[in-house]
């Protein structure tokens, strides 16, 4: 991460610096989103590991990714209680219950992540599930990523308006 975000920003990777998002509602030094030291300004990042798997998203606005194992069908179903009521009776009525959780979640991560909130919000607060109807709230793209199988994957930026993201592709040992 430091050597990509290092060429980013035109520094070596061990001169990459990092610090915290200050905003108020933080509650002590150690909150708020990490952030890389950028002079121009111009560089966000995030990064999430599950499994055996790491996803790293930079940006030139606010991103937040999420990469998870699908967990098994107990799990999930036990887990899509704690999600918006539509997010909750999407998964109850798919026929894949784990895969669709999966992919609500790993949205629901990433744009929280996006945010500077992380899992301190509600996650009930938020429809991202994966229905037509606009599932990226306003100032924000949300996609779902094409990861290894038995693993899903998403990501969101701010947009400053509501848009679509292209779809990505994502191979093991490849950076775009």
């Amino acid at each position: 991460m430091r050597r990509l975000l290092g060429e980013r920003i035109g520094v070596r990777a061990a001169d990459v610096r990092f610090a915290r998002e200050i905003r108020p509602q933080n509650r002590g030094p150690q909150e708020g989103r990490p952030t890389v030291i950028d002079p121009a300004g111009r560089t966000h990042f995030s990064l999430s590991y599950g499994g055996d798997s790491v996803l790293i998203g930079i940006a030139a606005r606010p991103i937040g990714v999420d990469i998870e194992p699908v967990p098994d069908v107990a799990r999930a179903r036990a887990l899509a209680r704690v999600l918006h009521p539509a997010e909750a009776a999407e998964i109850a009525a798919n026929q894949d219950t784990a895969l669709t959780f999966a992919r609500i979640w790993t949205r629901k991560e990433a744009y929280l992540k996006g945010t500077g909130t992380g899992l301190g919000r509600a996650l009930d607060a938020d429809y991202l599930g994966l229905q037509d109807r606009p599932a990226s709230p306003p100032g924000w793209a949300l996609t779902n990523l094409e990861v290894a199988r038995g693993y899903a994957a998403a990501v969101a930026v701010r947009t400053g308006r509501q848009a679509l993201v292209s779809p990505i592709r994502c191979l093991p040992g490849v950076w775009p």
